[in-house]
């Protein structure tokens, strides 16, 4: 999927509580585009899922070659 689709997915998902879910769908936006990163970093909506491990994680996870 595309990943402007995923992250969206992210944010609806973390509307929902669904952080998991958000978590989720980041890793294939990031994957796919790791330009996401710096989205997913300083977007307020996902602010409470910077203070979890796999959120930081995520965004230090180096792009795949």
């Amino acid at each position: 999927r595309a990943p402007a689709a995923l992250y969206f997915q992210a944010l609806v998902l973390q509307q929902s509580e669904d952080s998991d879910g958000a978590l989720t769908a980041l890793a294939p936006a990031i994957a796919a585009d790791p330009g996401y990163r710096d989205i997913i970093a300083e977007d307020p909506d996902l602010a409470e899922l910077a203070a979890t491990a796999r959120f930081r994680a995520l965004l230090e996870t180096p792009p795949a070659p």
